[in-house]
C-alpha cells in the first residue's frame, strides 16, 4: 500500500460529493476515519497448535490430483484458479484494508471510484449503493485468495461465530452473520453487527472490533468522534 502514502494532501472535507477528486476518494477508502490498512499475519498452521500446515497443494485447483470441482461443502472460493495464478509460497504478513462500508461517505466514495472507471462521473450520486443493512457492516479487504481455502462458508462461519463490537462503556455487539465475496483474484468479507436497542453514539467515544478465522486474527479500534459526516455519526 506504498501508494497510499504517496497520495498529494487530498481532503475528502474540502468538498462536498460528489466534487471529490481522485486522491480524495483514495483517501476515504483506505486512510480515514472509517477505513485503514493493517498488517495481519498469517498463520498457516491455524490457531490451534496440533493442526497440520496447510500448504499450497492444500488450496483446491491447484493440485492436479484434486480437481478444482472436488472442493469443501459451500464451494472454495479458490477453486479453479490452479493455471498459474496460485501462488508457490502462501503469505505470512498481509496488508488488510478494515473499512465500514455502512458508512454513507465510503458508500459515496465507492461509487465516484466505479462512476469513473465507467466513464460515467456524472452519475456518481445515482450509483450509490443502498445501506447494506440496518446495523454496521465492517469490511475486510485483501484477503489472500488461499483465506478461502475451505469454501466461502467456512471462512464467513468462523468470522460470524468469533467476531464482536465492543464500547469503552461496555457495550457488546456480536455478529449476525458474515459474507465471504471473491472479485477476481480478491477475497473480501463483510461482517454484520446490530444496531442494538440503543445505536452507537459519537459520546460511545470508540469501538473496538475484533475476530479470527482460521488463519488470521484481527482487532482493531475506531474513534466514533472522528466518524460524523454530515452533522450525524456515519457508522
Amino acid at each position: 500500500m506504498a501508494a497510499v502514502a504517496l497520495l498529494p494532501a487530498a481532503d475528502w472535507k474540502a468538498r462536498p460529493f460528489p466534487n471529490w477528486n481522485d486522491g480524495s476518494v483514495m483517501r476515504m477508502l483506505v486512510d480515514s476515519p472509517w477505513a485503514r490498512v493493517r498488517k495481519v499475519k498469517f498463520s498457516w498452521y491455524g490457531w490451534r497448535e496440533d493442526a497440520r500446515q496447510i500448504t499450497v497443494r492444500d488450496i483446491p485447483g491447484t493440485n492436479p490430483a484434486v480437481t478444482a470441482s472436488s472442493t469443501a461443502p459451500g464451494g472454495s472460493p479458490v477453486g479453479g484458479i490452479g493455471s498459474g495464478k496460485a501462488r508457490n509460497k502462501l503469505p505470512v504478513g498481509v496488508d488488510l484494508i478494515f473499512r465500514w462500508s455502512s458508512a454513507l461517505p465510503v458508500r459515496q466514495a465507492k461509487a465516484l471510484f466505479r462512476a469513473r472507471q465507467q466513464g460515467a462521473a456524472a452519475k456518481a450520486t445515482e450509483m450509490v449503493e443502498a445501506r447494506p443493512a440496518p446495523g454496521y457492516v465492517l469490511e475486510i479487504f485483501g484477503l489472500p485468495i488461499e483465506a478461502g481455502h475451505a469454501g466461502a462458508e467456512a471462512l464467513s462461519s468462523r468470522l460470524q461465530k468469533s467476531a464482536v463490537l465492543r464500547t469503552k462503556a461496555g457495550v457488546v455487539r456480536r455478529a449476525e452473520r458474515a459474507q465471504a465475496t471473491l472479485s477476481g483474484e480478491a477475497l473480501s468479507v463483510s461482517v454484520f453487527f446490530p444496531r442494538g436497542d440503543a445505536p452507537l453514539s459519537a459520546a460511545d467515544g470508540e469501538i473496538e472490533c475484533s475476530g479470527e478465522a482460521e488463519l488470521f486474527a484481527f482487532r482493531e479500534r475506531f474513534k466514533l468522534r472522528d466518524m460524523t459526516y454530515l452533522g450525524s455519526l456515519e457508522l
